[in-house]
């Protein structure tokens, strides 16, 4: 069986993981936060935008994957209007 969604917030999850769709308009920002328990990863479909994890700037484009231990504290700043995808996979 397929699912189609086309929301914001949480979209999928599941035993071990949970998929967030993030949506922004320039200069909307996320704060500073961590998260210990899951390995996260990040895909920008749309637009571009400043992540910081630490003190270590990434700018992202569509394609790009990026990927942490979620040990670090991660913020992010929309640099245009954009859409990203965060899967957070639950450490075992």
């Amino acid at each position: 069986m397929a699912t189609l969604e086309r929301k914001e917030g949480l979209i999928k999850s599941g035993e071990n993981y949970n998929v967030v769709k993030k949506v922004g308009k320039k200069g909307d920002k996320i704060e500073k936060h961590s998260h210990p328990e899951e390995n996260v990863t990040i895909a920008i479909v749309e637009g571009k935008a400043k992540v910081t994890i630490d003190d270590e700037d990434f700018v992202v484009v569509p394609g790009d994957l990026l990927s942490f231990d979620g040990i670090g504290q991660i913020s992010a700043e929309f640099l245009e209007d954009g859409a990203f995808f965060a899967t957070l996979i639950r450490k075992p």
